[in-house]
């Protein structure tokens, strides 16, 4: 899992038991200028039974070898919002956006402190989606349909499309996960989306161009 403190996002490790680090959590939140101390502090502010809850373990081993203090993802979550008063907001605030029914905004949340494996794959679903649907419409562009739309869906979603916004002939999906921006990725995928839905009602390129409001050489009338 990576979580984000003060802007700064960091990886935090698993275990074959599918614990969480908390000492690398602590780590990061030190480094981000918090307190040195807080894991110390939060292991003895837990009563038995959130010991037993958050199935706080620890070893002796160096940090670097897999020692250190290891919860279950509960237990992280919690370390996290002790942690961070940012975070804390950030739980309770996905949480009321879930009981509204507003699930897309309840993950942007979320992922703006957490960032999860689980948003990467959804990029690559959407984007094998949409590949599909190019396929199936038999769309060549020679050779170039795959990039060109998903350069158009990248335009989109983040205004640049990904060697301007890489700086480089780099991955957009790369660049966004290595700047932590989640809502940029969801917005990314949304309009791979759009674009997969567009071309099974039987649009063009261009035409899917001007659904997403971005202006081709053959959709200016669209958008007026």
């Amino acid at each position: 899992m990576k979580i984000t403190f003060n802007g700064n996002t960091f990886t935090i490790p698993t275990n074959e038991q599918g614990q969480y680090h908390a000492t690398a959590l602590s780590q990061a939140w030190a480094a981000a200028g918090g307190q040195v101390a807080a894991l110390k502090n939060w292991k003895q502010s837990l009563s038995e039974i959130y010991i037993d809850k958050f199935s706080v373990c620890t070893s002796k081993a160096r940090a670097d070898r897999g020692g250190g203090t290891w919860v279950n993802k509960r237990g992280l979550l919690a370390f996290a919002a002790y942690c961070s008063s940012e975070f804390e907001d950030a739980v309770f605030d996905a949480f009321d956006e879930l009981t509204k029914g507003n699930t897309m905004q309840a993950a942007a949340i979320a992922e703006s402190v957490a960032v999860s494996p689980e948003l990467l794959e959804k990029h690559d679903v959407a984007r094998k989606a949409m590949n599909d649907a190019i396929k199936a419409k038999g769309i060549d562009m020679c050779g170039k349909a795959y990039g060109n739309f998903y350069r158009l869906a990248c335009k989109a979603a983040t205004g640049y499309v990904p060697s301007v916004l890489t700086g480089k002939n780099g991955s957009a999906k790369e660049y966004i996960k290595q700047v932590s921006n989640a809502p940029c990725m969801n917005a990314l995928i949304a309009c791979m989306e759009t674009i997969t839905m567009g071309l099974k009602v039987g649009l063009d390129y261009h035409k899917v161009a001007a659904m997403l409001n971005v202006e081709t050489s053959q959709n200016g009338e669209l958008l007026g």
